[in-house]
């Protein structure tokens, strides 16, 4: 464990569940062709904040965010809200007569967790979030879609962890949902609007390469042209690590590399400033490697989370100027 970095408990205070405000009626939203390609796993993010204090700008003088059960009525009341927009992450998913996963829009709600750990943000071993974050930040996804926690840290830190069903949403899709709870938080209209449509890529639609649609061409590719997967191959068990590229080493990788190789990741204020960290997270399993490069508003830095190969963290490691292992220093800075 990285010096300083504290092993914990988180005790969680209570569970229930947030519907939408406004409910929609029962449907079934069909996946897309995309959609049907991902296996059932669960993606977590989360967002830490060192000390939030109430920041301006919100239409309500009179808000102020001085302890945690205000932030947590505040962001409640705003989930209720945005889950109107965002009605299919109050739904369940489940499987049709074929086979295929859909999602059931019953407005069951999202699972909302309030939860405590005796530990400061500066303790965290987040260079190994299966230590430090798993299952403890980021909480287990429950009976729906979506599960979110809050977790009051020693010394006034919050962390707003998240999990979601792939299935339901991309890291794009849940940026936007999560951009649109913040400013619904902060008394702001929702900057973009989400579109469920299925039209082009729905599940229904027949695809052959023959198709007079050049898109479909574009988009598709047949499996049938595709190479079988090397039976003889042999796969490590991917691990989990949190990396940080410093601000001028992203300056030097972008003057080689051009300005263009940037990920775009949610500008959190839910009221009481900016998040001092921000990392996605999935949990181990599985044979593929996931790498997600994530910019820092606050620092100019880059975190780069990896789920890969030991092998491949070797070789990351192998120049520490670079791949910075995001240990208990990175917030003592």
């Amino acid at each position: 464990m990285a010096s300083g970095s504290k092993k914990y408990e988180v005790m969680i205070r209570s569970i229930e569940t947030v519907v939408p405000v406004v409910l929609v009626q029962e449907h079934i939203l069909p996946q897309s062709n995309f959609d049907l390609l991902l296996p059932p796993i669960d993606v977590g993010v989360f967002f830490c904040f060192q000390k939030p204090t109430a920041t301006t700008g919100t239409e309500d003088a009179s808000v102020a965010f001085t302890t945690f059960p205000t932030m947590v009525a505040v962001l409640k009341e705003a989930l209720s809200k945005v889950l109107v927009v965002y009605y299919p992450l109050a739904g369940e998913m489940v499987t049709n007569s074929v086979g295929e996963s859909q999602i059931l829009c019953n407005n069951r709600g999202v699972d909302l967790i309030e939860a405590y750990a005796d530990v400061e943000l500066r303790e965290l071993n987040l260079y190994n979030p299966d230590d430090s974050v798993e299952a403890k930040l980021v909480p287990k996804k429950l009976n729906g879609i979506l599960c979110i926690q809050f977790t009051e840290l020693r010394c006034g830190g919050v962390v707003v962890g998240c999990t979601f069903d792939h299935r339901a949403a991309d890291a794009y899709s849940f940026n936007m949902f999560m951009s649109a709870l913040a400013n619904i938080a902060f008394n702001k209209p929702i900057n973009q609007m989400p579109s469920f449509c299925r039209f082009l890529h729905s599940s229904q639609i027949t695809l052959s390469s023959n198709s007079p649609d050049p898109i479909f061409n574009r988009t598709f590719t047949p499996l049938s042209l595709q190479p079988p997967p090397n039976q003889l191959i042999s796969f490590a068990a991917p691990v989990n690590r949190i990396y940080y590229i410093s601000a001028p080493g992203i300056a030097r990788l972008q003057e080689i590399a051009g300005h263009s190789h940037r990920r775009g990741f949610p500008e959190i204020d839910f009221g009481w400033g900016k998040a001092a960290f921000g990392s996605y997270h999935c949990s181990r399993g599985g044979k593929v490697g996931y790498v997600m490069p994530i910019p820092q508003e606050t620092t100019g830095d880059w975190v780069v989370y990896a789920q890969v190969a030991p092998s491949i963290v070797a070789a990351m490691e192998e120049e520490p100027s670079i791949f910075r292992p995001l240990t208990t220093e990175y917030f003592c800075q």
